[in-house]
């Protein structure tokens, strides 16, 4: 284990929490570890019955840094993380809330087609 601590590439230590099922060592590590969407991405989708309050959270942040910088071959990939984060308020019987959040993104992003095509698939 303190080899995947030391190692650079902290896939096959969240792959090795997730199967020990350490959901709190697991968070730390995507946390931490946060511009590796990969790892993020590994444990967003293991803890979406787990924990899917951090999901909701990790997840919006990540689409929300994709939305941001106005690149449209970004938009498919902020969709999947906000599947991801649909799933979670489903998971915790929020649907409400996520409808909100979802017409609040497409109201502040109205003027992105591309964008908005994405999100009309959610």
């Amino acid at each position: 284990m303190t080899a995947l601590q030391k190692s650079y590439d902290k896939q096959p230590l969240a792959e090795v929490l997730l199967d020990e099922q350490d959901w709190d060592a697991v968070i730390k590590v995507a946390d931490k570890h946060a511009q590796d969407y990969r790892v993020v991405a590994t444990v967003a989708n293991a803890l979406i019955a787990h924990r899917p309050e951090w999901v909701i959270k990790a997840s919006i942040k990540q689409a929300e840094s994709l939305i941001a910088p106005t690149k449209s071959n970004l938009y498919p990939h902020a969709a999947d993380w906000l599947r991801r984060a649909k799933a979670a308020h489903a998971q915790l019987g929020r649907t409400d809330e996520w409808q909100k959040y979802l017409t609040q993104l497409k109201e502040q992003y109205r003027r992105r087609p591309a964008l908005m095509a994405q999100l009309e698939k959610l």
